[in-house]
């Protein structure tokens, strides 16, 4: 019996091309960086990689690390 095993990178690129003005809304939809940060939203993640000239990406939706009560 054969089985094949599939990798895929899990680093998804944000979807930077929808920032307007460099303005980002204050949505609370936390993106984790594939640089270990999170990012309120995906458009703030844009705006890190435009001011720095970093390629960060989306490691996953949510936080990165889960918050401590």
């Amino acid at each position: 019996m054969k089985s094949t095993v599939l990798l895929c990178s899990s680093v998804l690129l944000p979807r930077c091309g929808n920032i307007q003005n460099g303005i980002c809304t204050r949505e609370h939809n936390p993106v984790c960086g594939n640089n270990g940060l999170t990012y309120s939203n995906e458009c703030m993640l844009c705006m890190e990689n435009s001011q720095s000239g970093k390629d960060v990406r989306i490691a996953r939706e949510g936080s990165c690390a889960p918050s401590k009560a």
